[in-house]
């Protein structure tokens, strides 16, 4: 369900929403997760299949879920690569990361019915367990107050960029001098 509103937001709205890095990353992560989804069915098809389950091989659902297990790592990996291309690795391959592990453990939970299997305290602490990765997805997220950046040389670290142009300046006017 939330694919669908990212989707529309990178397509429309992208160039007037300064953390559109982040629906990258909830995008790779959700596709992704969909993708490890169908890659399990399909393995475990494929496994029935070699010890002589030939049943779902004949029905064309299994044939579609094979060809979308791949058709969605090229979507995930379009997705990763367009946020890693605006946002800093840094800061973009944990909150991706974060993301994969959320909705699989989520999209995993509801294909597989695995809630069933549940006790109480179990929908108390899976939906506690959600909210502190998304806490630290959004702390992940958040900007450095001064705006310190890193060069991909590794300088400038803990400088903002006027800090590291002006740095850089001070530098320049002493060797011209000399």
């Amino acid at each position: 369900l939330g694919i669908l509103p990212c989707v529309w937001v990178v397509r429309y709205r992208s160039h007037r929403w300064a953390r559109i890095h982040l629906v990258y990353a909830f995008l790779a992560g959700a596709i992704g997760s969909q993708q490890n989804i169908l890659l399990k069915a399909t393995s475990v098809l494929t496994e029935a299949l070699f010890n002589g389950d030939t049943s779902a091989w004949r029905e064309p659902i299994t044939y579609v879920m094979a060809c979308s297990a791949f058709g969605l790592a090229a979507c995930q990996l379009s997705y990763l690569n367009k946020g890693l291309a605006i946002s800093e690795t840094i800061k973009y391959l944990p909150v991706y990361n974060a993301c994969l592990i959320l909705c699989s453990v989520f999209y995993g939970a509801l294909y597989y019915q695995e809630y069933h299997y549940w006790q109480p305290i179990g929908y108390m602490l899976f939906p506690a367990g959600c909210r502190t990765v998304m806490l630290g997805v959004m702390l992940l997220s958040l900007e450095d107050r001064g705006g310190a950046k890193v060069d991909s040389a590794g300088g400038n670290y803990g400088r903002s960029t006027r800090d590291a142009e002006k740095h850089t300046e001070k530098h320049t006017e002493k060797h011209t001098e000399k």
